[in-house]
C-alpha cells in the first residue's frame, strides 16, 4: 500500500513537474527569478555548510547527543502511549512508527500536522496487525500528550509570566511619587 501510494504521488509529481516546466520555458522572466532564487538558496546553503562545518568537534557531539535524547525520549512516550492502549507493538517497530509520524508532520500542508499524524500512525501501525480505530486513537492521543497538552502548559507559562510583567509596570511603587515613568516636557 505505501510503495502504491509513494508511486501514485511520484507520478503526480513528475506530471505536474513536466506541465510547470512547459509553463516556465515560455516565461523568461519566471527563469531569471528561480535562477536568482536557486543561486541565493545554493549561496545561503554553502555558507551555512560552512558554518557548520567550522564548528568544534565536541559542540557537534553534543547536538547530536541531544538529538537522539530527544528522539529517544519520543521513542518512550509512544511506548507509554502504545501502552496505555494495550496495543502490542515492539520497541523498534515503535521507534520507526514515530520517525516516519514525525516526518509526515513536518509537511507544512496541515495545521499541527493533524491528517497526516493520522495517516502516517494508519499506514504503518495497521502493517503490525492494529484496527484503523486503534490507530487514530493512538495518533490523537499522541497529538494530546506531545503537542496539545505541551502547547497548552506554554501558554499558561507565558500568559502568567505576561500578567507579571505588565502587573509589574503597573504597581503603585513605580508610579507612586516616580518621576520616571513621566514624559519629559
Amino acid at each position: 500500500v505505501v510503495v502504491m501510494v509513494g508511486a501514485c504521488l511520484g507520478l503526480a509529481v513528475l506530471l505536474a513537474g513536466v506541465s510547470l516546466r512547459n509553463r516556465w520555458e515560455r516565461s523568461t522572466l519566471i527563469q531569471a527569478a528561480l535562477s536568482r532564487l536557486t543561486t541565493e538558496r545554493s549561496r545561503n546553503l554553502g555558507s551555512a555548510l560552512d558554518r557548520f562545518m567550522a564548528m568544534p568537534r565536541e559542540y557537534l557531539f553534543r547536538m547530536f547527543a541531544v538529538s537522539v535524547l530527544s528522539h529517544l525520549f519520543g521513542v518512550v512516550s509512544y511506548v507509554a502511549l502504545a501502552a496505555s492502549l494495550d496495543l502490542h507493538v515492539g520497541l523498534f517497530a515503535i521507534g520507526w512508527i514515530h520517525s516516519a509520524v514525525i516526518l509526515a508532520t513536518m509537511l507544512p500542508v496541515s495545521v499541527a500536522g493533524l491528517g497526516l499524524r493520522e495517516g502516517a500512525a494508519l499506514l504503518t501501525l495497521t502493517a503490525y496487525g492494529i484496527t484503523a480505530e486503534e490507530a487514530l486513537a493512538f495518533s490523537l492521543l499522541v497529538f494530546t500528550v506531545t503537542t496539545l497538552l505541551i502547547g497548552l502548559l506554554g501558554g499558561v507559562m507565558e500568559g502568567g509570566r505576561f500578567l507579571t510583567r505588565s502587573r509589574g509596570e503597573l504597581s503603585p511603587q513605580k508610579t507612586a511619587g516616580s518621576t520616571e515613568n513621566l514624559p519629559n516636557r
